[in-house]
């Protein structure tokens, strides 16, 4: 089903930029600072382009700045530099005017001024840096003579700081622009009020003052610069030429003073002083199409705060203007033909006329005409037109739009090499529209080289860059766009992780916020459909609704945050159904979450504009919600009304795009289910629907979707389900002979998902189940374990396991059985038995023999696998919402993938083929080496039990009397028997233990009896050791307990001494172990007694000083900690340095979170996962005389997850356990009775020490002792509590 994305903001160009505050002329000098976006779906949206205003604002440097001879009418004009200045040191002069100078002084005074002017002239012409440190110097040397002429000192220090001024503007030393400042306030001493020169005075300070406060941001100088410009224009008469730069001098600083303190009152005056300067600009005047641009520029900021169309409108006049103008004048028009192009821009998208977009299309293709190579703005042109024709193509989808904009985006990248400035926008912007390419014709080029090119961007913008977010979002939509294609779970990974980081750049009240709530709910909602984490989805539609309060109604991109959150519902409403059998309320919240959707999505079609290239995806999810409603309600009014949109979306599609777009397959394929559906639909025998469905669905595979579209696997699944109940409509190809082809080519197909293969192969199972579809239950296993695999931990592992069906496993060994295939059976027992332990355990598998082989090799697999091992069971639970989680994901995806790429590399190796896969049975049957394992397995089909040994055929035993509910009622009444005696009086405990010994009957006449029968015929011997291996709730039944109970007939423990194994490799690798290990060192082995008799928190144990007392007695070298030395790390060191193990304390099984199970000891619980992951190598034997240490998960009972079994996993080949609470007295008892047979030849001449002891004999120990129990008449439940496991 098609999840489509919207867009949250069409492209279109920026706002005009400020107005330049630098305001003497020289070149325009495009601003490209705009900020480029990502739409909130699968969709980068393309750098908006930047407005360029005339940098030329008419200058008041181009009129005198000084009242003195008009030499310095330059003084203040912009030069260019002329290599490097040594700007020599020049003190201030303190000297007075003095009339009683003599004439030797005043001639001395007239030749330094005339060497000034005659130097000034020199640099005004050739910009020579010596020329002006001349001039300066000659007005310093002046100014530093005694001079009875006031006027004429005063003319001097006026010309001086015009040169100050002038070296500051190519060499920019603050120092010079200080002593300007200083020199000009001198000068106004003398030129007070009234003054015919005091105007140009100002006109200098004030400007002086301007470029200080842009230097230093100080506000004290920019209030002083508008002070001054302002007395200065009120010198000038209303037809002095002065007034014309100081007008437009003035409006600069206040619009500097506009921007930083958001008076409107200021913005108005730069309005009012650019109509005025317009004013003495009559028509034909040189300066008149500057200042038309600039007052644009003012009008357009003015449009911006208050909305008020007349202001756009009047700017787009002056533009108009001032590009004919700036072409009769013969200047460079690019500045105001780019700017009248985003104004027009602006207007279409505040009134929709076609036209304005047209003539911006049309301005910005002028400016590039204008624009030869080599042009300072052809670069900052191009991008402008490329984004307005990939507007224009969202709107339209004329893809001619789309592949002249790449083109333009190339050139302009081309105009900006690495070192540009501006070059990380280009590549951004290109990156944007190859991914609008891929999304619309799916060339993979396209996709590559878009991921590129963002890189390339995000790499020149480090951590603090303003356009960082932006790039972020923008790699994150394209990586997003990649594992889609891909299926690399490395790609969604770090998509997920960049919208992480752009929301984090993007708080509340950030502008693009929004833009990064809708991106990263896309990732999350993709994450959910990938990995089934209910946490993301739940997440991604949080992040939805925060983006819709942010669109109001009328908001552009309102329909586009509808329609992604009604999507979201929808996948809620599944997810919902899914958990209604567990919460009772989960139903009724997805009713809710399915209207919802409904409403949103009818809501967001409405709001579509009919042209967007987003509107098919649209009605395609109103239609897939409909659908949904269809399914839970089952008004086929909602799926002929899903149809109508799927059909609308398809015309709508092929009217606009090719076959070959995306959209194309899924479209047809929503369109064939739908109808097969309606087919199918009560009372609907219309075969024309039937037809039209496999022709749609047929043309998925033959025109619309390529070779490695996701799609294909569904497809070839619904065609395999139609040809599986009507086979006579298949027309057999060489490739594809029945449905069973299609369903392999579906479960095959390599860029779909695991978590969808795996659902496929379910369909497959539902289809050809039983002994047909074996083909179908080997792949759905191993697909079952690819899905547990990619899970970083092992709760997260655990939690998934929790939503597949526990019946698989059972019903895979059951179709095995029917169709006869017993080793088969066995093979998929194993396989698909205790994931959890079995996959990490692969990270420890032996590697002795790759060792010799490839030294190399074997050292890189250890090293990843333990790293993987550390991080599968660590005890985070993964969740994706929590940003901790970030780093643990991503270094183990990326470890995970290292790990497969090892592994294949292994398999390569001559002899080394099956290395880590799924044991084949003549490995498995190596497990039955001592004694027969018995495997019963109960389905609905078949309960049977496989009795396994080394040598002989394995034996089918059908078992016709029990199904798998007796066996869940069986549970039910032991479990609730088991309490009743807990924490009932002496009459719930009688009646109780009735109900147990009838179950105990149940299981020998129904399953044990029948195996006896054929061990005995197959000659087991009585007192022969066999292990049992169990499925189901059965797995959770005392049936080494087994027995008719009646004095003449003997029970299971009378006959055969049981053993339970979790798996046959599991047994098979305590004993290798136990083979390498056994008789290391010749020595009698040192037991940890662990004694906790007074545990803080905890009830006390009054028999473990007892137990502990005769254990002591008995086993000849005993470490104890006891009590308060019986600590956690001080246990957990223990552990690793004894082989045998005795441990006496409370325990617990944590029913919802058997990871947290554990022993109480002194200081803080040892938990499940802790013991997981303990190495200890050296470990033998372990007795667990605490509650519940080998009690399994209920939930999910054929994982064994128990205490127990973490310790066999950890390393001990051999342990003793309790399926649920035991009696304190009994303790010492089976202590005693345990260690007395085990340690009964320690002493014995004729062997040597570690022959006298062996802890395989542990099973026999406990048989022994638990007789013992029965013999001094303890109730039934106490005995049977006690269970071996393992070697």
């Amino acid at each position: 089903m098609m999840n489509g994305r919207s867009s949250s903001s069409q492209s279109h160009p920026s706002p005009l930029m400020p107005i330049p505050t630098v305001i003497d002329s020289g070149n325009p000098d495009g601003d490209d600072n705009s900020p480029d976006g990502v739409s909130p779906t699968q969709q980068t949206t393309h750098e908006d382009p930047s407005i360029q205003l005339n940098s030329s604002i008419i200058s008041g440097g181009e009129e005198p700045v000084s009242g003195g001879s008009s030499f310095l009418s330059g003084a203040s004009s912009d030069q260019g530099s002329a290599g490097n200045v040594v700007i020599p040191d020049m003190t201030t002069s303190h000297n007075t005017v003095d009339p009683r100078a003599d004439n030797t002084h005043t001639e001395d005074f007239e030749r330094y001024c005339f060497l000034a002017q005659e130097a000034w002239s020199r640099f005004d012409q050739h910009s020579d840096p010596m020329d002006i440190n001349d001039a300066i110097q000659s007005y310093q040397a002046a100014l530093d003579l005694p001079h009875s002429q006031a006027s004429r000192r005063v003319d001097a220090l006026d010309k001086a700081a015009a040169c100050l001024l002038a070296r500051y503007q190519n060499h920019h030393s603050l120092e010079d622009l200080e002593r300007a400042i200083r020199r000009y306030k001198e000068v106004l001493l003398y030129r007070p009020s009234g003054d015919h020169d005091r105007g140009g005075t100002l006109s200098g300070l004030a400007k002086c003052l301007n470029l200080q406060y842009m230097e230093l941001g100080s506000m004290s100088r920019l209030e002083e610069a508008i002070l001054y410009y302002r007395e200065a224009i009120l010198h000038c008469s209303s037809v002095d030429e002065k007034q014309f730069g100081l007008l437009n001098n003035l409006a600069c600083g206040l619009l500097n003073r506009y921007e930083q303190q958001g008076d409107v009152e200021d913005l108005d005056e730069v309005i009012s002083c650019f109509r005025s300067a317009l004013q003495l600009c009559p028509a034909g005047h040189p300066k008149r199409s500057r200042v038309l641009t600039n007052l644009a520029a003012a009008l357009l900021n003015r449009y911006e705060v208050l909305g008020a169309m007349q202001y756009l409108e009047e700017a787009i006049e002056h533009l108009k203007v001032a590009a004919q103008l700036y072409a009769v004048e013969g200047a460079d028009p690019s500045s105001p033909l780019n700017n009248l192009g985003n104004c027009l821009v602006t207007r279409y998208e505040k009134l929709g006329f076609l036209d304005d977009f047209t003539q911006a299309i049309r301005s910005y293709r002028s400016a590039i005409a204008v624009c030869s190579t080599g042009h300072p703005n052809r670069s900052l042109s191009l991008k402008n037109l490329a984004s307005c024709l990939v507007t224009r193509f969202e709107q339209q989808g004329d893809i001619q739009d789309l592949e002249e904009a790449i083109c333009l985006h190339q050139e302009a990248l081309l105009l900006r090499p690495i070192g540009h400035p501006k070059r990380s926008m280009s590549l951004s912007s290109l990156s944007s529209c190859l991914h609008t390419r891929y999304n619309q014709l799916g060339a993979a080029e396209d996709l590559v080289n878009s991921v590129k090119y963002q890189r390339q961007a995000l790499e020149l913008r480090p951590v603090g860059h303003s356009s960082r977010s932006m790039s972020l979002n923008n790699l994150g939509t394209c990586l997003l766009t990649q594992y889609i294609q891909g299926g690399n779970i490395l790609d969604l990974d770090e998509a997920t992780w960049c919208h992480r980081d752009a929301l984090d750049l993007c708080p509340p009240g950030h502008t693009d916020r929004f833009m990064s709530l809708t991106n990263l709910s896309t990732c999350l909602g993709v994450f959910y459909h990938q990995l089934d984490q209910f946490e993301s989805l739940q997440e991604a539609i949080k992040l939805q609704r925060e983006a819709l309060l942010l669109c109001p109604v009328g908001h552009p991109s309102r329909w586009g945050v509808l329609d992604s959150l009604a999507v979201l519902l929808r996948d809620q409403y599944k997810g919902h159904i899914r958990l209604s059998n567990a919460e009772s309320n989960a139903h009724d919240l997805a009713d809710e979450n399915l209207e919802e959707a409904v409403q949103y999505s009818r809501e967001a079609v409405f709001a579509c504009p009919p042209k967007s290239i987003r509107y098919i995806f649209v009605l395609n999810n109103l239609g897939s919600c409909l659908r949904s409603r269809y399914e839970s309600g089952g008004n086929v009014e909602d799926l002929e009304e899903a149809i109508q949109y799927f059909r609308s979306a398809l015309s709508l599609q092929s009217s606009q795009k090719s076959e070959h777009s995306p959209e194309y397959p899924i479209l047809l394929r929503n369109i064939g289910t739908s109808l097969l559906t309606l087919y199918k639909h009560d009372g609907c025998n219309e075969t024309q629907y039937l037809d039209e469905a496999i022709q749609c669905l047929n043309d998925v595979i033959h025109l619309g979707a390529p070779s490695n579209h996701p799609l294909l696997a569904s497809t070839w699944a619904v065609l395999a389900s139609i040809y599986a109940d009507k086979p006579q409509l298949l027309t057999p190809t060489d490739d594809i002979k029945d449905f069973t082809d299609l369903f392999q080519k579906a479960v095959n197909h390599p860029t779909t998902s695991p978590r969808d293969r795996f659902r496929l192969s379910l369909a497959w199972i539902e289809k050809q189940h039983g002994a047909s579809g074996l083909k179908a239950y080997q792949k759905c296993l191993e697909l079952s374990d690819r899905l547990v695999l990619v899970r970083p931990s092992i709760t997260s592992r655990h939690q998934f396991l929790s939503s597949v069906s526990s019946l698989l496993v059972t019903e895979a060994v059951a179709s095995a059985l029917i169709a006869g295939e017993v080793e088969r059976a066995v093979e998929f027992l194993d396989q698909g038995k205790s994931l959890l332990l079995s996959q990490v355990g692969r990270y420890r598998t032996s590697i002795d023999e790759l060792k010799e082989v490839n030294p190399g090799l074997a050292e890189e697999f250890t090293r990843i696998s333990e790293q993987l091992e550390l991080s599968t069971i660590s005890d985070i639970t993964f969740s994706i919402p929590s940003s901790s989680m970030k780093h643990h994901a991503s270094k183990y995806w990326n470890m995970a993938e290292s790990w497969n790429v090892t592994v294949e590399k292994i398999r390569q190796l001559h002899g080394f083929s099956g290395f880590l896969r799924a044991p084949e049975f003549s490995i498995l049957r190596q497990a039955a080496k001592i004694g027969p394992v018995i495997i019963v397995n109960a389905h609905p089909y078949h309960t049977g039990a496989i009795i396994v040994w080394e040598t002989q055929e394995p034996i089918h035993v059908a078992l016709p009397n029990v199904t798998p509910t007796q066996i869940s009622k069986y549970f039910a009444l032991f479990r609730r028997s088991i309490e009743k005696i807990t924490v009932g009086g002496a009459k719930a405990g009688k009646s109780a233990r009735s109900c147990i010994l009838g179950i105990l009957r149940a299981l020998w006449e129904d399953i044990v009896q029948p195996i006896v029968d054929m061990l005995q015929s197959s000659n087991t011997q009585p007192g022969s050791r066999i292990w049992w291996c169990l499925t189901g709730d059965l797995a959770m039944l005392p049936i080494h307990a087994a027995g008719p109970y009646r004095s003449t007939q003997p029970n299971l423990v009378d006959i055969y001494i049981s053993s339970y194994t979790p798996t046959l490799s599991a047994l098979l690798k305590s004993i290798r172990r136990h083979s390498n290990g056994h008789n290391r060192g010749n020595v009698i082995p040192r037991l940890l007694l662990v004694s906790q008799k007074a545990t803080p928190g905890q009830e006390s144990i009054p028999s473990v000083d007892e137990e502990a007392s005769r254990i002591r007695s008995i086993v000849p070298i005993v470490d104890e900690l006891r009590d308060e030395a019986g600590t956690f790390e001080a246990v957990l060191a223990g552990l690793k340095t004894h082989a045998w193990v005795h441990i006496s304390c409370h325990g617990s099984q944590k029913i919802t979170k058997p990871f947290n199970s554990c022993f109480y000891l002194y200081d803080r619980p040892l938990n499940l996962l802790n013991i997981i992951q303990a190495r200890l190598p050296d470990a033998q034997y372990a007795f667990l005389a605490a509650c519940h240490s080998a009690a399994g998960d209920i939930n999910r009972p054929n994982e064994t997850i128990h205490l127990a079994a973490a310790l066999q996993f950890s390393g001990f080949n051999t342990v003793i356990g309790t399926m649920y609470a035991m009696a304190d007295n009994d303790g010492p008892i089976i202590a005693q009775e345990v260690y007395k047979y085990m340690f009964r030849k320690v002493g014995n001449p004729d062997l040597s020490l570690s022959e006298s002891v062996n802890c395989t004999e542990a099973a026999v120990a406990l048989n022994i002792a638990t007789k013992a129990l029965r013999d001094s008449k303890v109730p039934l439940e106490r005995w049977i509590n006690f269970v071996h496991i393992g070697r």
